[in-house]
């Protein structure tokens, strides 16, 4: 009498490879995409801080190494980057100015810059108290 004993499978068959591969592809591609959207990301925010920063000095030279007086100016920064400062008188209530008030300006930065055909721009906005007056307006001295 001949035995047979059940046949022992010793690897993988080749579907089955197959389809590990394929599974193994798709993870990878998942995970590259992540990382495609994460560089981005920090792309796009690394653009957003400079631009910050820059508002930041454009705002800061007012009253120190530009005069705190109501005009427009712009220019060119690195990197592709302009911008554009607008300094206007900030409406008070005139009994304010009649108490010597200094005077309150309102400084605009404005910083413009394009990434991948689309414009970017960012502002900020300060209030900046200008020189105190020589005279106070309606009293006698």
């Amino acid at each position: 009498m001949v035995r047979h004993y059940p046949r022992v499978s010793a690897g993988f068959t080749l579907l089955e490879v197959l389809v590990a591969f394929v599974i193994l592809l798709l993870a990878f591609a998942v995970v590259l995409r992540i990382f495609a959207t994460g560089s981005r990301g920090v792309v796009a925010s690394d653009d957003v801080n400079r631009a910050v920063a820059y508002a930041q000095a454009n705002l800061a030279e007012v009253g120190i190494t530009e005069p705190l007086q109501s005009g427009d100016s712009h220019g060119e920064l690195p990197d592709g980057y302009t911008w554009q400062r607008s300094i206007r008188p900030y409406p008070t209530d005139d009994a304010a100015v009649s108490l010597r008030v200094p005077p309150l300006y309102e400084v605009t930065a404005w910083i413009r810059w394009e990434r991948k055909g689309r414009d970017r721009e960012i502002s900020l906005s300060s209030l900046r108290l200008g020189p105190a007056p020589d005279t106070v307006v309606g009293m006698a001295q």
